[in-house]
């Protein structure tokens, strides 16, 4: 059998969401929400085998999974991400700042020392980012063309990006698509008792998402059990008391009681946040900005924002942004690559060359900042080819 059998069973009646450059991202979203909320003309269940689901993202759509470190997750910049709790950064979906959305410039990842246990979680809770929010990551490219041409409103650009992207209502939209998704999933040979109520439906769904395992519920006496758990789990969840674990856990399970409408007062989960939002009323720049001489000491390596360089005391008129193109001799490691112009109205500055160079002439013309787009840690593990998810299995 097709290792991708279960999306094109639900994918029959849909080819066109099956080939990148034929539909949009914006049908691409509205795709995912009917997989996961379904509607009168395209009811069909989701799948809930994260593998099968990282192989239709890369093959069909150009869109890889990738497992990483959890030091690969983390930023540098406090600004837009805040003061990160590792523990709780688990996943990010992204696309390379300086482009739209082609193919291949979007990109999940997922903390794979997490992976085996809450992987089904994080890999929804991320793709419902791409269901729900996929344009908002466009416009950041926007927004970031905008500040390089208009330095003075740094500020002013600040606030839209940590608007755009520091909003709870962001996490609440992505734990929603995942929770539909894991209540409409099937589960090829399960088969519950009868006896099994919405109830111990849920927590069964829930050890799903975060064991790995399908619960036993095939006899009265074990649908009971599950049941009983699902009612104590009820409880805590209304009442705010009871150890509930710790995020994603938590939220995963206050999503998926709250869709599966079993919070008789749903009430706003203790928002955990994958990161303590920075406060925009005192800000004055999202981005990290340092002087060229700063560069040798900069921690590149953890950077998911662009880097403004400025000289001191010197007023920039606008930014030339750059971005390094892989280099065969050494391709993960940015400082060895020649850096190109990323916007058509700067190519007026030459052809592609080391980042010294970019560096000499920024010194030469001071009015002129730079704005480099390191790559991604996820980005260098893309584009040196290494594993992602679902390539083992092939």
């Amino acid at each position: 059998m097709d290792d991708l059998h279960d999306f094109e069973y639900l994918s029959r009646r849909w080819d066109p969401y099956l080939i990148e450059g034929r539909v949009n991202w914006q049908e691409k979203s509205d795709f995912l929400q009917r997989i996961a909320y379904g509607d009168d003309e395209f009811d069909q269940p989701a799948i809930l085998e994260r593998t099968q689901i990282a192989l239709f993202l890369r093959r069909r759509w150009g869109l890889p999974v990738v497992l990483t470190s959890p030091e690969g997750l983390q930023s540098s910049t406090t600004a837009l991400h805040g003061e990160q709790n590792e523990a709780l950064q688990l996943g990010r979906f992204s696309i390379r700042r300086f482009s739209g959305f082609q193919r291949g410039d979007g990109y999940l990842v997922v903390d794979k020392n997490h992976y085996r246990r809450s992987g089904l979680w994080i890999l929804l809770h991320e793709l419902g980012h791409v269901a729900h929010h996929a344009s908002t990551f466009t416009e950041a490219s926007d927004i970031y063309r905008a500040l390089a041409r208009n330095p003075a409103a740094t500020g002013e650009f600040g606030r839209s990006l940590i608007g755009k992207f520091s909003s709870p209502v962001m996490e609440d939209d992505a734990d929603r698509f995942a929770a539909h998704w894991l209540l409409r999933g099937r589960v090829a040979g399960w088969r519950p008792d009868s006896h099994l109520d919405a109830l111990g439906w849920a927590v069964a769904r829930l050890s799903i998402a975060f064991d790995g395992c399908y619960p036993d519920a095939s006899t009265k006496a074990k649908a009971v059990v599950l049941n009983r758990e699902g009612a104590q789990l009820q409880q805590m969840i209304s009442g705010g008391s009871g150890p509930l674990g710790q995020a994603p856990d938590r939220r995963a399970a206050h999503a998926v009681f709250e869709a599966a409408g079993l919070l008789q007062e749903p009430t706003s989960p203790q928002r955990l946040a994958e990161s303590s939002l920075t406060s925009v009323g005192s800000l004055q720049s999202p981005l990290r900005t340092i002087y060229p001489d700063e560069l040798g000491s900069l921690d590149w390596r953890r950077e998911w924002d662009p880097i403004l360089v400025r000289s001191p005391g010197a007023r920039v008129r606008y930014y030339v942004a750059i971005a390094p193109r892989a280099a065969l001799s050494n391709p993960s490691d940015d400082t060895t690559c020649l850096w190109r112009s990323v916007y058509r109205m700067d190519r007026i500055n030459g052809r592609d060359r080391p980042l010294e160079s970019w560096l000499r002439q920024h010194r030469e013309s001071p009015h002129a900042g730079l704005m480099l787009f390191f790559r991604t840690p996820a980005e260098r593990l893309i584009d040196t080819n290494q594993v992602t998810l679902g390539d083992e299995y092939e």
